[in-house]
């Protein structure tokens, strides 16, 4: 059987969409599945998945443009440009996956007007991401914390100061080895890092990357698709985001669309010390772990610590 999927998006929409590539092929284990990459020719997305899922896909295929730069639709949100149509691929590539013997269109946005007629079992994978494929292997050795602070590497809600990276980081240099992923490590972005022993850059493929954060005690990071792979690798993380108005909370329709976990999530420009006591705690070997609640609770986790085990229910 040949089965084609569409992601679109950056790194977090492909990984976002790949959890349930592993339920497909959980349904159709003898399936070749290929991937449509619709990111406009970026490549970094497909070389994810290749290099960390290789036994998930036949193939992995960039749709190079879109039929339109602007696609203006009416909803009752408003009107909207929205891009990612799927009709505004171009005719040979939406030809191409629809002549499949199955096409699941696993753009995040799709979810979950499309999600609920598949035949798939997608609720089942929807909180799990799975582990890469391939062998990982960490060159560090000492307890590490992998930070992904890159403002430039992200969109603009996730903007951070050079100052507020530097305050955040460099008093845990003293508890764990701090390895900041750097998309460009010669950027003046990471000046402040030559003035703090025990920080240090880390860049190249995302397979070097995912060997670094399958090794880490903690990953702290920006909203962005790294958050999901340290998931997938079992990595505790504390996310730094807009979508969080205050500790331990995000807007609804996070938790949704991008599995953000209230307990983890702090705003942009939390006081540093904050995130670095629940880093301390994690490093201390404190943390319990991650519970998955039912889906009743609003897809609500808690954050557990031996010395203080505290237990919130919502009905």
């Amino acid at each position: 059987m040949k089965i084609a999927v569409r992601m679109e998006g950056g790194l977090g929409d492909h990984l976002c969409a790949n959890r349930f590539v592993a339920a497909i092929l959980d349904k159709y284990p003898k399936a070749d599945v290929t991937a449509y990459s619709d990111t406009e020719g970026q490549t970094f997305q497909r070389e994810a998945l290749v290099s960390l899922y290789p036994d998930f896909y036949k193939e992995v295929k960039v749709i190079p443009e879109r039929k339109y730069k602007k696609m203006i639709i009416k909803s009752v949100l408003g009107t909207e440009n929205f891009p990612p149509l799927l009709s505004n691929i171009p005719d040979e590539y939406l030809s191409e996956m629809k002549s499949a013997d199955k096409f699941y269109d696993l753009h995040i946005d799709s979810f979950p007007m499309e999600y609920k007629n598949y035949d798939f079992e997608w609720l089942r994978y929807f909180h799990f991401f799975p582990k890469p494929t391939v062998d990982l292997k960490s060159p560090v050795s000492e307890d590490s914390i992998v930070f992904h602070l890159d403002s430039a590497a992200s969109s603009d809600i996730n903007d951070l100061s050079s100052k507020h990276c530097e305050n955040l980081v460099a008093p845990l240099a003293k508890h764990a080895r701090c390895l900041l992923i750097a998309k460009d490590p010669s950027s003046e972005f990471y000046s402040w890092t030559r003035d703090h022993a025990g920080v240090e850059l880390i860049s190249g493929t995302i397979k070097s990357i995912a060997d670094y954060v399958s090794g880490a005690k903690l990953f702290v990071g920006i909203d962005s698709g790294f958050k999901f792979l340290a998931h997938a690798l079992d990595v505790p993380a504390l996310v730094l985001s807009r979508s969080s108005l205050q500790p331990n909370s995000c807007i609804n329709s996070f938790h949704v669309r991008w599995l953000m976990w209230p307990n983890i999530c702090y705003p942009l420009y939390t006081q540093p010390c904050v995130i670095h006591r629940a880093a301390k705690k994690i490093l201390e070997e404190k943390i319990l772990g991650l519970v998955p609640q039912a889906i009743e609770s609003n897809y609500h986790r808690e954050l557990m610590i031996r010395s203080d085990i505290s237990i919130e229910k919502k009905e």
